[in-house]
């Protein structure tokens, strides 16, 4: 190449007559450096002559190399160690994803594994903090339905009762579908709490971990009219 537009590119660069390489030799104000790229080089970042910061050589192998301090042969780093690569490669700091997904990520299996977001535990269904007061009829107190997919999904059912006046009646059952389409039925609460008594479920010391088949409803129902008295539960359904 002997020149481009009688040696001066768009008004401002001028291009130095040369057979391997392309010099931009000037710059616009604020960029006083100037570019000189050169013709493959075999393999590897250059051996051999005197360069300039700033320098760019491929080598025959795809990879191009920059020079990042002048010299004879200088100081360079591969284009590519400035990316992550396709396949493979380690990061050496934080990625800020600026309010982006990362998308078709594999189930997390090792501790140190990212964990898709189907593998997380989100919020499903909540009575929020004011709960529900049981009431003189069976209604549910919280629903959720799991999604038509095939897949069997994993609830954990987190409820605590409050009885504020002694009950007659007032118990709380979940229902729920196993997976293998069988339908069941766990007590939760049992009825007739006395004044000031805090309820956990009474099929285990704690929450209730379910698993239920796509496209079932799991439910806290309320299995006896609350004749007298008063109580509120306050519930929550996590999972995927």
């Amino acid at each position: 190449m002997t020149s481009i537009n009688g040696g001066v590119l768009d008004g401002v660069r001028r291009i130095g007559a040369a057979v391997r390489s392309l010099s931009i030799t000037g710059g616009i104000s604020g960029a006083p450096l100037g570019v000189r790229l050169f013709g493959a080089n075999a393999s590897g970042a250059p051996k051999t002559g005197t360069w300039k910061a700033g320098d760019m050589v491929p080598d025959r192998t795809g990879v191009i190399w920059i020079c990042t301090a002048g010299g004879t042969p200088g100081t360079w780093t591969s284009a590519a160690a400035l990316a992550l690569p396709l396949t493979g490669g380690t990061m050496s700091g934080a990625i800020a994803m600026g309010a982006n997904k990362v998308t078709g990520l594999a189930n997390g299996s090792g501790a140190q594994d990212a964990a898709a977001f189907g593998q997380i535990n989100a919020l499903l269904a909540t009575t929020g903090a004011s709960g529900f007061a049981l009431q003189n009829g069976t209604p549910n107190v919280l629903t959720w339905t799991a999604p038509n997919d095939g897949n069997m999904h994993r609830v954990l059912v987190m409820a605590v009762l409050h009885c504020t006046s002694t009950e007659t009646g007032g118990a709380v059952s979940l229902t729920f579908t196993l997976p293998d389409g069988t339908s069941g039925s766990k007590a939760i609460f049992a009825a007739n709490n006395t004044t000031g008594a805090i309820g956990v479920p009474t099929s285990q010391n704690g929450p209730a971990f379910m698993l239920i088949e796509a496209n079932t409803t799991i439910a806290l129902v309320q299995t006896s009219a609350l004749t007298g008295g008063a109580a509120v539960v306050f519930a929550e359904f996590w999972g995927s």
